[in-house]
């Protein structure tokens, strides 16, 4: 039994530039994650990456980089899926394969090593379970959401309900049903999940690169809850100065 974190930090970005690289608290972003990975009990931290001086900094902080990522799935709109699938295929024509992933992005530098952990021992604990999935509980209440159209400015309430209870049912928010939402900041699966669904049918990087879907099973998937700050995911430059507020004002400390 062998247990990967998978960390993928592909160069260029759209959205902030050269995000994996930017600094987060006087290191760059992507150490973040390898420093709380290489905490956890994993059996190895990977990152998967086309850039050189991103596996330099990988190095540096005590990540493996045993293979470069294909150009074809490090563009813009590659797929998590892609990235999965080329680790998976590599590490077994190496000998390396392994029988468990954590697919832990950098976008989400928070995340504790205890909840990487916990979602590990979990999936450890429940072997006929193929997923572990982080989930939180969201400001918003799903109750709230209205579907609106900007070309009349209609507006329809009540688009979702929880357990048959609708928006107008409690309106104070105190008092609506707690709901949670999935996160990307972690996802632990087991490999033959991905062998079975894709691998089992080719392992051609032109077929990876056509591959889309969930980064995990969602049909045989538990949850682990994490706080919101864990949750939280750099998307854009104000969810940069978000966490960038956070570990100035000493809430949360690294290294």
């Amino acid at each position: 039994m062998s247990t990967i974190v998978l960390i993928p930090a592909r160069s260029g970005s759209t959205r902030i530039k050269n995000k994996n690289t930017i600094d987060l608290g006087g290191i760059p972003l992507l150490a973040h994650s390898i420093i709380r990975a290489k905490e956890s009990n994993a059996t190895r931290v990977i990152v998967s990456t086309d850039s050189p001086d991103i596996a330099d900094i990988a190095k540096a902080y005590g990540a493996e980089v045993p293979f470069m990522r294909p150009p074809s799935l490090a563009a813009s709109d590659s797929t998590s899926l892609s990235v999965i699938l080329h680790a998976i295929s590599v590490l077994a024509e190496q000998g390396s394969k392994p029988t468990t992933i954590v697919f832990k992005p950098p976008t989400n530098p928070f995340l504790a090593t205890s909840s990487i952990n916990t979602m590990m021992e979990k999936k450890k604990q429940n072997p006929s379970i193929k997923s572990v999935l982080s989930i939180y509980t969201p400001r918003t209440s799903p109750l709230s959401f209205v579907s609106f159209d900007p070309r009349d400015s209609f507006v329809t309430t009540e688009v979702y309900d929880i357990d048959g209870i609708r928006l107008f049912d409690i309106e104070r928010s105190q008092d609506r049903p707690l709901a949670y939402a999935s996160s990307p900041a972690c996802k632990v699966t087991d490999v033959d999940y991905f062998d079975r669904l894709y691998l089992s049918k080719s392992t051609s990087i032109q077929d990876m690169a056509n591959c889309a879907g969930p980064t995990y099973n969602p049909e045989s998937c538990l949850g682990h809850i994490i706080s919101p700050i864990e949750a939280h995911d750099i998307d854009n430059m104000e969810d940069l100065g978000y966490c960038r507020y956070i570990l100035s004002s000493g809430y949360i400390k690294f290294g």
